[in-house]
């Protein structure tokens, strides 16, 4: 052997080493890290109990269950979920609406968790009428989630007087105490806050809706788990032929 073609066999034996590690392959009675944000009811959320439940939270042990995994929640604020995946701390991430800036760092399960809408809220004493163009809402103090994505139109729209905070319930305080003159929120979350709080005749929701997106399972990159995004992806989809995922929704009023 010349040395030469000892010098062009190491690279290649470093190159099928990084690709090794760069996807990592599923393994039976496996562990996995999940991280989700704030209590999303229905979606996922902490019950009275203290058990960690949801639709979205039974799909995924659902399908957990199906690959011989076991799946652990951690609950964090988004902004540390998405850096908890970047950085390799969380296998994957729940309830996430894809983005570019995502894709570098996640892998996705291609197959749907669910659908979110957003939509935007006022209190009822305030005087504004939207019609759908984001251009009227400029002026006004615009409550929303740091580091959240709300759609492809949203995401790329500058809006001068954005107020970033952590949960819903801290936009729904927010506008009842002026410190937003409008929130955007999931519809479904932010009308149980508003019943759970009693506010049903203080604030309303806008039409048109801003946005109806699918909602995602985000894999980490930094921890090569490409595999696994796929084997979860075609197990959720034999989840939805068996009819197991609508009798999970069924149970949470779907």
């Amino acid at each position: 052997m010349t040395l030469g073609t000892r010098l062009i066999k190491i690279p290649l034996v470093l190159l099928l080493l990084c690709v090794m590690v760069s996807v990592r392959p599923l393994h039976a009675a496996e562990t996995i890290i999940i991280v989700r944000g704030q209590d999303f009811p229905p979606y996922h959320y902490r019950n009275d109990a203290g058990i960690q439940t949801g639709y979205i939270i039974d799909v995924i042990r659902a399908v957990g269950a199906r690959l011989d995994v076991t799946v652990t929640f951690h609950q964090h604020s988004w902004s540390k979920c998405l850096e908890m995946v970047k950085k390799g701390r969380a296998d994957a991430m729940m309830n996430l609406f894809k983005t570019p800036e995502r894709d570098t760092f996640m892998w996705f399960a291609n197959n749907i968790l669910g659908y979110e809408v957003n939509r935007f809220y006022k209190r009822r004493t305030t005087g504004l009428t939207y019609t759908g163009k984001f251009q009227d809402l400029f002026p006004l103090k615009m409550g929303v989630i740091r580091n959240y994505s709300y759609g492809k139109r949203f995401d790329r729209t500058h809006f001068p007087h954005k107020v970033e905070l952590e949960t819903e319930r801290e936009l729904l305080n927010a506008l009842v105490n002026n410190r937003c003159d409008i929130v955007l929120a999931n519809d479904v979350v932010f009308n149980a806050f508003i019943r759970q709080s009693k506010l049903e005749s203080r604030i309303v929701s806008l039409s048109p809706e801003v946005s109806n997106e699918p909602l995602y399972l985000g894999f980490s990159k930094a921890l090569g788990h490409q595999g696994l995004a796929e084997s979860f992806s075609t197990t959720l989809e034999d989840l939805k032929q068996s009819g197991e995922y609508n009798r999970i929704l069924k149970q949470y009023g779907f």
